[in-house]
């Protein structure tokens, strides 16, 4: 017969197993919204995706792979990189969707520049994503004017690789 505390210490085990499981970790607010981006997308693109495996656009390229999420490389320089064809930007990824998979499904990691990274920001919003993933060094002053004014998006400023993890540093 399990005692009442077996059944307690089962009942606490599941709920932290379920909670590693659901909210990335459980911890802190940070972490709830940032798993709410990769529960909330069906696709995540990953723009400044590189061919240079030691390069953080092919580093969180990578990492999403590893983790099995669907994912689109953005590079203007490469044809294929990791397997996956690459699209040139996000409008041409919009144009490649197949419904009912739309661009407010699309999750957007942004490894650029900031000046870069603001304009990737209105194009994206401007095509209907909403769910914006900034990497560090990523954003500026004026990045954050931008973010500023995209009223419905959800903009996480962290890195991917520590978020979810990445075995190959």
């Amino acid at each position: 017969m399990i005692a009442v505390w077996q059944l307690l210490l089962l009942s606490i085990f599941a709920i932290m197993l379920s909670r590693a499981f659901s909210s990335g970790g459980g911890a802190a607010p940070r972490q709830l919204a940032n798993a709410h981006f990769y529960k909330s997308t069906s696709l995540k693109a990953v723009v400044g995706a590189s061919a240079d495996r030691d390069k953080f656009g092919n580093k969180v390229l990578r990492c999403y792979q590893e983790h099995g999420y669907a994912c689109v490389p953005v590079s203007k320089k490469q044809k294929e990189l990791e397997g996956l064809a690459c699209v040139t930007s996000l409008t041409e990824l919009s144009k490649t969707l197949v419904p009912p998979m739309l661009m407010k499904d699309v999750g957007v990691s942004i490894i650029l520049p900031p000046g870069a990274t603001a304009m990737i920001l209105r194009e994206g919003y401007d095509l209907g994503v909403r769910n914006f993933f900034l990497q560090p060094g990523t954003y500026d002053a004026e990045t954050n004017e931008v973010i500023d004014t995209l009223k419905d998006a959800q903009v996480i400023k962290a890195c991917v690789l520590v978020d979810l993890g990445f075995s190959a540093w």
